[in-house]
Parts: structure tokens; sequence; C-alpha cells
């Protein structure tokens, strides 16, 4: 009797089976609980979001206004986090790298579809992933200078948007 339970295509089947019947219950029973929260959940968040960004980049603009040390600060932290960052991405890919070429030398592939698995994956792939993070550093740098050269403007609009979302997050509750 348990015998077909042990053939694998068919359990796997019957685990399918068994989940989607069982997930089809739980959705049918708190149907509109599940659509009240994903309509009013990722909304909430993405304003929450908005609303910590833009008072962070209003904080930070404060901080560097007219205070050439802390922009100095500002500039070298971020390189220096970007070459971390850098660093660290690097070292796990060498990692993976090292690892997918010592299985190889041992004679056990990583898959048996693909077993030049790390031919794709060499360091190309990590000084592309190295020069994207200084990339979005330098686009993150040059935003912020940019904001600065218009500060007035700039600290202006995002205290209205600071004001405007905490007057509606406010009202909805």
């Amino acid at each position: 009797m348990t015998r077909w339970l042990q053939a694998h295509t068919l359990a796997v089947g019957a685990v399918y089976f068994i989940a989607s019947v069982v997930a089809s219950i739980v959705i049918a029973a708190y149907q509109a609980e599940i659509k009240q929260y994903f309509r009013e959940y990722p909304r909430k968040r993405l304003r929450e979001a908005a609303l910590n960004r833009a008072a962070g980049r209003l904080e930070l603009l404060r901080l560097l206004h007219d205070n050439a040390y802390e922009l100095n600060l500002w500039f070298i932290s971020q390189v220096v986090d970007s070459i971390w960052l850098a660093f660290l991405i690097w070292m796990v890919s060498s990692a993976v790298y090292v690892e997918i070429a010592m299985r190889q030398l041992r004679g056990s592939t990583v898959s048996s579809l693909s077993p030049n698995i790390s031919v794709g994956f060499g360091f190309g792939t990590v000084f592309g992933v190295g020069f994207g993070v200084f990339f979005g550093t330098a686009i993150n740098v040059r935003e912020v200078l940019r904001q600065l050269r218009d500060y007035e403007g700039t600290v202006r609009r995002l205290e209205e948007k600071v004001a405007q979302r905490s007057a509606v997050d406010v009202a909805r509750q």
C-alpha cells in the first residue's frame, strides 16, 4: 500500500497536490483579508520608504550645506564604503569561483547539466559588479552635489514632501 508513496515522481506530485489544496482552502477562507492586505500594505510601505528617504536626504543636505569639512568626510566615506563593498563582493565571488574550480579538479561536477559552469563565471563578472558599485556611488554623490547647488529649492521641495506625506499618514490613522 505505501509502496506507491515511495516512487519519487508520484510522491512529489502528491505533495504538490496536497499543498495546492491547502493553499486553495486558506485563500478561500481568508479572501477578503488577503485582498485588503495586498491593497494597503505595499502602498503603506512604499509611502513610509519615500518619507524616510526624503527625510534622510533633507537631514544630509542640512548637514553638508556650508560645511566643507562634513562634505569631505561624507565624500570620503562614500568612496571608502564603495571600495569596501566591491572588495567584499570580489572576495565572495572569488571564493565561489575557487570552490567551483576545485570541485571540477576533483572530478565532481557542480551540475550534471553543465559540468563547465565556471567558464561563464570569471573575473569579468566580478569586475562588472565592482564597476556597478562604483557607478552607483558616483550617481549618489552626483545627485547630492546637484541638490546642494540648488540648496534652497531642494530643501523647500523635500520639506513639502515630508510635510505632505506626514499629513497623509496622520489623516489615514
